[in-house]
């Protein structure tokens, strides 16, 4: 009788390992199926983000390309303009031709103006536009003109004008002629610079031949000193126009430097 109920005990035990085996299988084959559907519900998580980065790419790259052909199109037109202004910005005489034209009277007008001797000066301003002075080589409407007689009664003028900035501070440069003359343009030795007709230094582009077409430039370059790393360097160039009577006579007198 014993026997037969610890057979009995053996075959209940065995069915239940049996059957705690199974559900243990059961229950990893479920953790199994759980983390597979984690990982693809991850991995298409991905796949959507990506495809949204997709997305805004193709597009930043469409507009990317409408830029180009904007960018393209302005050069094209802006290289039209820039090839204008340079045939504009150029006189129709030769170095030589200018030295001619002007060059007998230069030495006595660059003396006048280091000399500060107003009244010669006068003589050679252009009878019926006066001069422009401008501290920059971009002449502007707002750089003041005077006359002749103005400019013949300079030494005993006691009115400050507005002659432009100072290219190192901004700051406007409200001086009397007097002043003006020698704090600005007789600050250098141009007497005794480089001259130059119908030839500007690269450094100092301007536009006189737009605001002065036909016109003749002599240049008073000094180079500056290695003391100063050369940030001296300064111009003033004298515009010349010719008359009604084809004579030729100051209509600009430009100043710049470095700051």
């Amino acid at each position: 009788m014993r026997s037969k109920m610890r057979l009995k005990d053996s075959v209940l035990l065995a069915m239940l390992i049996i059957t705690v085996f199974s559900w243990n299988n059961d229950l990893l084959s479920m953790n199994k199926v759980s983390n597979d559907a984690s990982i693809i519900a991850l991995l298409e998580e991905q796949i959507r983000l990506l495809s949204v980065e997709k997305e805004a790419l193709v597009k930043e790259n469409m507009q990317l390309q409408n830029d180009l052909m904007r960018i393209q199109r302005f050069y094209e037109e802006i290289s039209k303009d820039i090839k204008w202004y340079i045939e504009l910005s150029e006189s129709p005489f030769t170095s030589e031709e200018a030295e001619d034209m002007v060059g007998y009277m230069t030495d006595d007008i660059i003396k006048a103006i280091m000399g500060f001797d107003p009244k010669t000066l006068a003589r050679y301003i252009h009878p019926r536009k006066g001069v422009c002075f401008s501290a920059s080589t971009m002449i502007s409407r707002s750089d003041p003109v005077f006359t002749r007689e103005q400019v013949s009664n300079f030494a005993s003028d006691r009115q400050e004008y507005i002659w432009g900035i100072y290219s190192g501070t901004g700051d406007k440069i409200v001086l009397s002629p007097k002043a003006y003359f020698t704090e600005v343009l007789c600050n250098r030795r141009f007497e005794e610079s480089i001259v130059r007709f119908n030839e500007v230094d690269d450094d100092f582009r301007g536009n006189h031949y737009l605001v002065y077409p036909n016109s003749v430039v002599v240049e008073y370059f000094y180079e500056g000193t290695e003391e100063w790393g050369f940030v001296d360097t300064a111009v003033v160039r004298i515009i010349f126009q010719q008359d009604d009577d084809q004579k030729w006579y100051i209509v600009g007198i430009i100043y710049n430097d470095r700051g």
